[in-house]
């Protein structure tokens, strides 16, 4: 800014107003140029004629134009690219109204190509006009082009543009418009101008979260020693990346910074206070607020890169159940979702944990490597910084958040953040409301990527009904669903009184939920029936142990058509699918709890018992341990554990068994641990004291109030205290409840439907036609060890779908799978040396429907011929008509 004393016009006419004091500066100049024209013995010395006089008043007046045009485009960059960005152009000399008065001066002078903004006219347009009008006043072609990309990244950052933060696909991957034309300009300018160029690129990186790039680029090209400039931005990035040291020794010959400093590194110095050496400056004042522009689609910004995080992720919160709306993963971290979602389940429940805090407080927590809090990171080895940000209902309260992780310090701004936060409210409300948050064919895509998934208590009534000879021609069904108190027509089918919705006032129901037992009536009746025309009918319940989980109701427009034998023939094959049911209500929940499809069957030998036992364990207060090899499905049995127990809806949360000793426990819920053998002995004397001290409580306070422990191990317990991995007492407190849950290869006749499963369940993943397994592709999978146990079997299906979606599989399409990815496919197990469980196993899992032994069937699934299977039947002393049974569960 110009000071009074420079000027004397303003010390002899100091009421004048400005434009009365340029006036008389113009006058005053010409008349001593004139004086100077006209005095020989003056002008002989000094040369000076009216013409040059002329001439360098007018250089004189170019350069004060363009000074005021470098002001207006200084201000006008600053104005779009708002008070987050590390972009800096320098400081303006004047100030905005100054600067268009210096040029409203000229104006009677210097034919100008520049107008006073318009009205409504944007802050982009008026900035291409006054550049246009630079470069005709005299800016250079290499100023020209600093500015011309500085005004594309400022578009790019602009409220109205679809930039890198848009999240639709395209530029946000890639190198920007902006680094680009930086780019160039790195190659061709020198000095000066080319440090302004690789700054510009910096700050364009940093912009987007590119810090490592940044780092590479200033690493590369600055100059410390002329280029202060070059030299901070640095020691950003060398901070931002985490190198404190790095950032120190940078700092150290530069003068403290007093120009304007970004709002995320604002917010940095905030947070962490012994960092304010490093990052001095003033935060601009809040004159723009960021708006996160919409993609082509409507949907807020999704795309982690257009952050720079390694993880985004839209989080929904209700009833104290999370759930992932959105996520966008770096590629390494796409496996550890799964993982992470069982870790970090409950946590909002528990004091301390970053959710709670979110959750209880209401406010952006962000958080830094080296502070409490960081293990909530998805990758809390690599992650420095994590926000998260809830986002709130009508009502004030938290019904989701969004989770954002850097490997590195730049995290958005507090102020990006609530903006960010604010533009997926509208998406997660709807999404807790059960309708589509993304109307349209993007909301498709959001919703599933494939078909929708069938529902699994659907799929047991439509498997019982074939097999009850129900005669549907004549005669309707309903299934119905027992969940909460509640119960839920869920399917239905037949002919008779045709697809009528059942009567929720039905006594037929309440009579069945009252008594536990078969209803029938042989005439019309009012009230009892489920739809108003039916004159017979009956409801048979399906129980697990003592509890209701559903009814089959069957009626018929005809009198006595249906009646007490029906009732008789019934009641046990119905009975039969009862824990089918029950499992397919699990199946459901852990479908809308985790975002995972599972399945367990309820057929498979001995899988009975040891569902009837695992419920009874549900219900009482003592910790369970599922024992058993990696990949069996220990996880989905520990959450069908929390399932069958009294708070269904309470945190679930797995950690390893170090943090249990330390861990303060929610109220009530499920903690799933894991790594017990990995304890020292005198931790694991500490948990054992633990847990004698916390179940005198839990009795006092009854069993709703104590918190469900489920240990996972790898082996039983009498074999970890043989190897002395665990301690004997330990081991005796909690052997009272332990499940050993088989490898796979010990219970093979569930591989054919798991195969089928797993096919089915990657199909509607990858949006993929379904493939079509022949028996024999099947018998292959069957023959398999599997030493992965379910892992493994699930990576080679998913393999097989993408090989051969939409076709028919056979032995041979598997063969060439193995071969392809080195899987070591078996064609065959041994005939030489049989182990006489596979025998039995394929013997069982073979037979007709009638139960009889099919030797043909069992051969091929054994990979040998009848012949060789009827000479190791005898060798193995197997009585053919009369095999003992496998021992599955």
């Amino acid at each position: 800014m110009r000071r009074a004393a420079d000027d004397p016009l303003e010390l002899l006419l100091p009421e004048a107003d400005h434009d009365t004091r340029a006036r008389a500066r113009r006058v005053t100049t010409f008349l001593r140029l004139l004086t100077s024209d006209r005095d020989a013995s003056r002008a002989a010395p000094a040369r000076v004629n009216l013409e040059l006089a002329r001439h360098e008043l007018e250089i004189q007046g170019r350069r004060r134009v363009l000074a005021a045009l470098t002001d207006l485009l200084i201000h006008h960059v600053n104005s779009a690219i708002g008070e987050d960005s590390f972009l800096w152009c320098g400081e303006a000399g004047l100030e905005y109204g100054g600067a268009w008065r210096e040029l409203a001066d000229y104006s009677e002078d210097l034919p100008l190509p520049v107008d006073v903004p318009g009205p409504g006219e944007g802050v982009q347009s008026v900035a291409g006009r006054l550049l246009e009008a630079a470069a005709t006043i005299g800016m250079s072609t290499g100023e020209c082009e600093l500015w011309r990309a500085r005004l594309e990244h400022a578009r790019a950052a602009s409220l109205d543009a679809s930039s890198t933060r848009s999240g639709g696909a395209g530029r946000g991957l890639g190198r920007t418009e902006a680094e680009e034309a930086f780019g160039r300009l790195c190659e061709v300018e020198q000095g000066e101008r080319q440090a302004q160029a690789v700054a510009g690129l910096a700050e364009c990186l940093l912009d987007r979260g590119a810090v490592s790039a940044a780092r590479r680029l200033l690493a590369e090209r600055w100059d410390g020693a002329t280029r202060p400039r070059l030299r901070r931005l640095a020691a950003w990035s060398e901070l931002l990346a985490g190198d404190t040291g790095a950032a120190r020794e940078l700092s150290a010959q530069l003068p403290a910074w007093d120009g304007r400093l970004p709002g995320p590194l604002a917010d940095l110095r905030k947070e962490r206070p012994e960092w304010l050496p490093l990052l001095s400056g003033r935060r601009a004042p809040s004159s723009l607020r960021w708006t996160p522009p919409m993609a082509g689609d409507g949907r807020p910004p999704g795309q982690r890169i257009s952050f720079g995080a390694s993880v985004f992720m839209v989080v929904l919160f209700q009833k104290g159940v999370r759930d992932i709306l959105h996520s966008d993963l770096a590629p390494a971290l796409v496996g550890r979702l799964e993982a992470f979602a069982r870790e970090r389940e409950g946590t909002s429940a528990v004091p301390g944990e970053a959710e709670h805090e979110v959750v209880t407080r209401g406010a952006v927590l962000r958080l830094r490597r080296g502070q409490t809090g960081i293990r909530a990171a998805l990758a809390p080895k690599s992650a420095l910084g994590l926000a998260l940000t809830p986002i709130l209902d009508g009502e004030g309260e938290v019904a989701g958040w969004l989770h954002l992780e850097t490997e590195h310090h730049l995290l958005p701004s507090q102020r990006a953040l609530d903006s960010l936060a604010a533009a997926w409210r509208r998406p997660v409300l709807e999404a807790l409301a059960g309708a589509s948050p993304f109307p349209g064919p993007a909301g498709d895509a959001a919703r599933t990527r494939g078909q929708p998934t069938p529902d699994p208590r659907e799929e047991v009534f439509r498997s019982l009904i074939p097999g009850l000879a129900l005669k549907t021609r004549q005669r309707h069904w309903w299934g119905f669903s027992m969940e909460d108190g509640e119960l839920q027509a869920v399917a239905e089918g037949g002919g008779g009184t045709g697809c009528g919705t059942p009567s929720p006032a039905s006594r037929i129901l309440r009579r069945v939920i009252s008594s536990g037992g078969p209803v029938c009536f042989e005439e019309a009746a009012s009230g009892l029936s489920l739809h108003p025309e039916s004159q017979s009918g009956l409801a048979v319940p399906l129980v697990v142990g003592r509890e209701l989980v559903g009814i089959l109701a069957v009626e018929s427009t005809r009198a006595r058509d249906v009646g007490p034998e029906d009732v008789g023939r019934l009641a046990g094959p119905v009975g039969r699918r009862a824990l089918a049911l029950r499992l397919a209500q699990f199946r459901r929940w852990h479908l809308r709890r985790f975002g995972l499809e599972v399945t367990l069957c309820a057929a498979a030998r001995g899988f009975g018992a040891f569902a009837r036992h695992l419920r009874d364990a549900a219900r009482s207060t003592a910790p369970v341990v599922l024992a058993g090899p990696q990949g069996v499905g220990k996880d989905v049995i520990a959450r069908w554990v929390h399932f069958e127990g009294p708070q269904r809806d309470g945190p679930l949360r797995k950690i390893g068994a170090a943090e249990c000793l330390t861990c303060p426990g929610a109220e009530g819920g499920t903690l799933v641990v894991e790594g017990l053998d990995e304890l020292v002995k005198a931790d694991q004397a500490r948990l054992l004291a633990k847990l004698e001290e916390t179940r005198p409580a839990d009795e006092r306070q009854g069993r709703e109030a104590g918190q469900r422990v489920v240990f996972l191990l790898r082996e039983p317990l009498d074999k970890a205290v043989a190897e002395r991995r665990i301690r004997p007492d330990l081991a005796h407190r909690l052997g009272r409840l332990q499940f050993i849950v088989p490898p796979l290869s010990g219970r093979r006749a569930e591989i054919p439907a798991l195969v089928e499963f797993l096919a089915a369940r990657v199909a509607r993943e990858e949006c993929l036609a379904p493939v079509e397994l022949s028996d024999q592709a099947l018998a292959v999978l069957w023959r398999q060890s599997w030493t992965g146990n379910l892992r493994q079997l699930e990576s080679a299906v998913y393999k097989l779908v993408l090989l051969h979606h939409g076709q028919s599989v056979g032995k041979r399409e598997i063969l060439e799978m193995s071969q392809r990815f080195a899987l070591g496919i078996q064609q065959r197990l041994s005939s030489r040396q049989p182990k006489y469980e596979d025998v039995i196993q394929a013997l069982d899992h073979t037979r007709t429907r009638g139960g009889r032994i099919n030797k043909t069937r069992a051969a091929l699934y054994l990979g040998w011929d009848p012949d060789t299977l009827v000479a190791r039947l005898g060798d193995l002393e197997i009585d053919p008509a009369e095999p003992e049974l496998p021992r599955g569960w």
